[in-house]
Order: C-alpha cells, then structure tokens, then sequence
C-alpha cells in the first residue's frame, strides 16, 4: 500500500483513544490537561531531534502539511518509563522516519502526545502507552540486610533494594468508594465530584474547578514535580525508601520512584 512520504491525519475514533489515555498510571502531570482527547491524530515525518530529559522526553520531527514543512513536537513518557518500556536515548536518531500516533494539544500549538511511535520503514512499533509494560520486581522475599545484620531500608547491591510498596490506585478517592476515573483522577462524570471523600465546599469547589479544567491546576501539572503525601504513596513505581547509614542509625530520607525519576 503506497504511503505518502509525510501526512498529518486527524482520525475518528476519539472515545478508543480516550479509553487508552485513561489506563495508563502517568507519573507527572495529567495528559489531558495539555492535550485533547477528542483531537486524535497520526503524525507521520522526519526526526530532527530527540531530547531525552526529564520530566517527559519529545521528539522533533518535520510534517509536509498542504505542502509545507512544519517541525512538530511530539511528547511522551519520561526516560524513566521509556526505559522499563524498552527504549533509549539511541532508540531514534535524525534522519529517521517516525509514525506518531496521538492527540494534538489543547491551545492548537504543533504539539502532540505519543501514545504510540513507529518506524515509518517498516512500521516497526518503538513505544506505546502500554499499562501493562515492565515494573520494578514486586514479588514478597526477604528483607535484605547489612553485614552487621540490620535491615536495610535502602539499596545495597541489588538494584530493586529499597523499594517496599506498590499502590493498588493511583487516584486519592475514599475507602470503599468505586468511582469512575482515570489512572490521573479525572473523573468520567463531573457529577460524581461530591462522592469522591467528604470535603469542605471551599475544597469540593475547587476539585470541581480542576476537574473542569481537566486537571490542568492541579500542582503536579503546573510544576510537574513531585508529589506530596499521600499523593507520593499512588506511584505505580513504588515506594522506596533511601537509607543514610553514613549520618547515623536511624537516619533515612523517604522518596517515591517518582519522584527519583524526575528530579535526576
């Protein structure tokens, strides 16, 4: 089937693309603040470059739209998870051809989140939004120990060292309480703001206002650093503890994967 060399496609199967964002656990801020659901889109063009840094990484590339060469941003997941996804700063390189597919951003910037990315060659799947890709090992098995016998709370030789919890949500909603919402905590119907947990109406405004907004006020979306409890206890990543035995015995600092991947 004849492609051509570079097209920019606006698709309609807005609601699939939707359920696929809502499933994927973020460790930053909420997707859908930035970017559109309801404006999916495929990219295909030339990478003219890839940053890799925190907090998410982008990849440069040129679209020729109604015959002229546009340089688009294409945004995905932070090197940390690319990495667990199988990626690297190597995975691309200018000059390759790439097929992003996504949902364009919300103030009509050339924008787009990569909900998946392919080799226009071959079209060979580099990354994709997969809420299944590899963790950090969470099977049960001995506390690891110093020499002289104590617990370790943080990493000695094994690289998963240190890491003790994994949550069962990743969105703040009171115990026993089934709501619909995403991995983010965008709720699917505004009108479930109240059942969420007991707040003030001072607090449930604002929760009400963020959810409007698609959670683009929220603090992690605004500074995209890491969160505070109990919100740091909801990575997907887990909970590590880092252990300073140089300080003294009982010295240790508290710090979730996340937050770890963001700031390194």
């Amino acid at each position: 089937m004849h492609q051509t060399r570079t097209t920019l496609r606006v698709a309609a199967a807005a609601a699939c693309l939707a359920a696929l964002v809502a499933g994927r656990a973020s460790a930053h801020h909420p997707v859908l603040g930035k970017f559109d659901a309801e404006q999916p889109a495929t990219l295909e063009g030339i990478v003219t470059k890839l940053d890799w840094r925190n907090p998410h990484a982008h990849i440069f590339m040129n679209v020729e739209v109604n015959g002229e060469t546009e340089n688009w941003a294409v945004e995905i997941e932070s090197p940390a998870e690319l990495n667990l996804s199988g990626w690297n700063r190597d995975s691309l390189a200018p000059g390759d051809g790439v097929i992003v597919d996504g949902m364009l951003a919300r103030d009509g910037s050339r924008q787009i989140w990569g909900s998946s990315v392919r080799r226009a060659s071959n079209n060979q799947l580099l990354f994709t939004l997969d809420p299944d890709f590899p963790a950090l090992p969470k099977a049960s098995r001995p506390a690891p120990r110093w020499p002289d016998g104590q617990v370790a709370l943080g990493a000695t030789s094994g690289a998963s060292d240190g890491y003790w919890g994994y949550p069962t949500e990743t969105a703040l909603v009171e115990d026993g309480v089934s709501v619909a919402m995403s991995s983010d905590g965008q709720l699917a119907d505004i009108g479930d703001a109240d059942e969420v947990a007991p707040l003030q109406p001072w607090a449930l405004a604002l929760y009400e206002h963020r959810q409007r907004r698609f959670l683009q006020d929220d603090p992690m979306f605004l500074n995209c650093k890491p969160p505070g409890g109990p919100r740091q206890y909801q990575s997907r990543l887990g909970l590590q503890l880092i252990e300073d035995r140089t300080a003294s015995a009982s010295a240790c600092s508290f710090c979730s994967a996340a937050a770890i991947a963001t700031t390194v």
